[in-house]
């Protein structure tokens, strides 16, 4: 008697069986989780640093080096390598399997602080440190290019924007950014200009570097008070460094423009990246050229088909209203802090009807509007606090506002006329009205940019301060606002928007008996009236 003998007797029995097991394949086949990688976890970390300029040999010897010797004295490290390449070190750490990786981390990190002190003292940033699978490869990889914007401003979006969108999705582990243009300013110097005039590239270098140095002022000490001086000495834009003086020659001052020039450009210009759609290609949005690469890892454990999946269901609503969404979170948070539950739940409405791509400015009945975005009269003022691109929505935003602070970064602009479509939105007219006609028309009908120094002079903005104190300097305006009578804060902005749409003579004849009744009647009234007979300071209730 065999193994086969049972099988061979019984027919229908094996038949039943063999039935059985096949059916009990194809249900198990369904749940199988589907992976092209296998799940497996590398203790293994990466550390980063860079030295914009310095060559691999450099690289090698001034960072790579002191950050080896001190990482070798870790126990339980089964493989250490490193990359040098121009103005960069990578060295990547593997650990035994038996390690464990949050104590590794703690002794990487306390390595990398003992070899801080070997380290050129030039570095913009200390080396980071990031946990790394060697068996992981992207999952996917997105594409970002503009036939009209430059790369700087794509990159800027794909950081600011898209990788902390993208990388809130549930699966998604790492997102890093291929051929990344940061903005920065470039300054080029002939070195025969620089010989004619006396002057070592050193000492040039030295001036340029104490030239934009952002250090402690001080403070003013007086006998009522203390006063703390701020003063940023950064410059941020290419042209003032055109007028940067790096020495003199003969009691001249010699400027950076007579030894060579200043402009805009990135901090790498030395790496980038380029799409290529492909013979295979079916998408006809895809075009090749220059462009941003959005690399994207998954998490440990996590579904590759799944993320992805994911990843492409919410593309649609963060390209479409990233930046919006974005700006507008902000301002919902600013709002539910102030207690203004109605005008942020206004808010999640505008954003709501955006991303489904409505018109989000069709206010329903009964909504507050805290902006007066459909032109309904608000009574409680805004103050708005601006920073990095105002551009478009954004400007339309910042017009409804009463008060408005911009940071020095702050680049304004309406794009409309740029996509063939007539800017006939709130912004358009709002400028006009704001700027006047002459004003409003170079920058409506070319689409250019101009920044907040331009927008303080053109009276867009009331304030213009460092980006440190934007939000400082205007919750200190809504402070103050919130100190004055509420009533009367009212009365102002009522009396103040009918004198610019029907004239002073008609706002003054339909809101003088107004103002007096509510003087004369009101508890804020006869508070107003007996803190100025006594002297003191009003409390105001809005009643």
């Amino acid at each position: 008697m065999n193994l086969a003998s049972p099988f061979i007797h019984r027919p229908v029995a094996t038949t039943l069986l063999a039935v059985g097991l096949l059916l009990l394949g194809i249900v198990g086949y369904a749940l199988l989780p589907v992976a092209s990688l296998p799940n497996v976890d590398f203790p293994t970390l990466q550390i980063s640093a860079a030295l914009p300029g310095a060559n691999p040999e450099t690289m090698a010897s001034n960072v790579a080096t002191p950050l080896e010797r001190q990482l070798s004295l870790i126990p339980g490290i089964a493989q250490m390598t490193s990359v040098n390449s121009l103005g960069s070190t990578s060295i990547t750490l593997q650990f035994e399997l038996s390690q464990n990786l949050t104590d590794d981390f703690e002794q990487v990190q306390a390595a990398i602080n003992a070899a801080s002190a070997q380290l050129p003292t030039n570095l913009p940033a200390q080396p980071s440190i990031r946990k790394v699978n060697p068996s992981d490869a992207p999952i996917m990889i997105l594409s970002l290019r503009s036939d009209t914007l430059p790369l700087d401003q794509v990159d800027n979006y794909a950081d600011v924007i898209l990788s902390q969108q993208v990388s809130r999705i549930d699966g998604v582990g790492l997102v890093t950014i291929g051929g990344q243009q940061k903005p920065a300013v470039r300054i080029q110097i002939d070195p025969r200009k620089i010989a004619a005039r006396g002057l070592q590239i050193d000492t040039v270098r030295q001036q340029i570097v104490n030239s934009t140095v952002n250090s402690p002022k001080g403070t003013i000490v007086g006998q009522q008070r203390n006063l703390t001086v701020y003063a940023n000495d950064q410059i941020l834009d290419a042209e003032p460094w055109n007028d940067v003086i790096v020495g003199y020659q003969s009691g001249a001052p010699v400027r950076i423009r007579d030894i060579g020039k200043a402009f805009a450009s990135v901090e790498n210009d030395q790496i980038g990246a380029w799409v290529f759609p492909g013979k295979g290609n079916t998408d006809p949005t895809m075009k090749g050229g220059p462009g941003i690469l959005l690399v994207i890892f998954k998490a440990p454990g996590a579904n590759v088909i799944d993320t992805v999946n994911q990843i492409r269901a919410a593309l649609p609503g963060v390209l479409s209203a990233g930046y919006v969404r974005e700006w507008l979170d902000l301002l919902r948070l600013g709002l539910e802090s102030a207690g203004a539950a109605g005008a942020a739940a206004d808010l999640d409405y505008f954003a709501g009807q955006w991303s489904l791509g409505r018109n989000p400015f069709a206010f329903e009945d009964g909504r507050i509007d805290p902006l007066g975005l459909t032109g309904r009269p608000r009574r409680k003022p805004v103050v708005i606090a601006v920073q990095g691109r105002c551009w478009t929505v954004g400007l339309e935003l910042l017009l409804a506002a009463d008060v408005r602070v911009a940071a020095a970064n702050t680049d304004f602009a309406q794009l409309e006329v740029l996509r063939g479509i007539y800017p006939g939105g709130g912004a358009t007219i709002r400028l006009v009205q704001e700027i006047g006609w002459g004003n409003a028309m170079r920058w409506l009908l070319t689409g250019d940019s101009f920044d907040a120094g331009e927008a303080l002079r053109l009276g867009l903005v009331q304030s213009v301060v460092d980006l440190d104190q934007l939000i400082p300097v205007a919750t200190g305006i809504a402070a103050r606002i919130a100190e004055a009578a509420p009533l009367g804060v009212q009365a102002i902005r009522e009396s103040a928007r009918l004198s610019v749409e029907a004239g002073f003579e008609a706002a003054a004849g339909r809101l003088f008996p107004e103002l007096v009744r509510l003087f004369t009647t009101t508890a804020d009234g006869a508070e107003g009236y007996a803190s100025f007979r006594e002297r003191r300071r009003a409390t105001f209730t809005g009643q």
